[in-house]
């Protein structure tokens, strides 16, 4: 069945069209872990060649993230965790791959929900532990297509800039991806900072 399901893969990408990339895309974002890159990056490079328009086939991953995302989503708010677990593995889901995003979402929803979608074997599982929290849908939506959609450009960017000089698009890909963690950890210890600071004075107020 896996070994199917690949090639049928390899031949989607063979076949990159806005149909095509929609479908990777929303198995991407859902129950089956292969990267985005491989959709994305040949897209960005189709629509340097002029054979693709670059905002339409962005579009079209974007609503497939926001198919598979939401499947994702709902599976975990009405499936039990166990069920996951045990069924997963069929689906090339690891119990170590799903317990490192329940820790992620654990410790702040709303950033690792957006930080999520730049992180391999991570950023199609995120949903589901927010689906478990029962996340209010729509910020689930927004940070999950905000996140998206930068991660969707970076590659199609990539693939319109180098083409198929696969050398330079790992290169810059690497570089990008960790700038913008960088970017969001220290936009995340700015805004701790000035609720931390917000809190005191507003605790001090009410002392005085």
């Amino acid at each position: 069945m896996i070994d199917t399901l690949l090639s049928w893969l390899a031949f989607l990408t063979e076949q990159i069209t806005y149909t095509t990339i929609f479908v990777m895309m929303a198995l991407e974002a859902s129950l089956v872990p292969f990267p985005s890159e491989v959709a994305m990056i040949p897209a960005g490079y189709r629509a340097s060649l002029g054979e693709l328009d670059f905002m339409l086939a962005f579009a079209a991953g974007m609503a497939g993230v926001f198919v598979g995302s939401t499947f994702n989503y709902l599976l975990g708010r009405y499936v039990g965790r166990e069920c996951i677990l045990r069924f997963g593995k069929y689906f090339l889901i690891s119990r170590e791959s799903y317990e490192k995003s329940e820790r992620l979402f654990a410790k702040n929803a709303i950033l690792y929900t957006f930080v999520g979608r730049l992180i391999p074997a991570v950023r199609q599982l995120i949903s589901i532990p927010a689906g478990m929290a029962r996340m209010r849908y729509d910020l689930f939506l927004a940070t999950t297509m905000a996140g998206a959609g930068i991660w969707l450009l970076i590659l199609m960017w990539l693939g319109y800039a180098f083409g198929e000089n696969q050398e330079r698009i790992e290169q810059y890909l690497h570089i990008i991806v960790w700038g913008i963690v960088a970017a969001v950890a220290v936009g995340a210890i700015v805004w701790y900072a000035i609720r931390a600071r917000q809190t005191r004075q507003h605790t001090d107020a009410r002392i005085r």
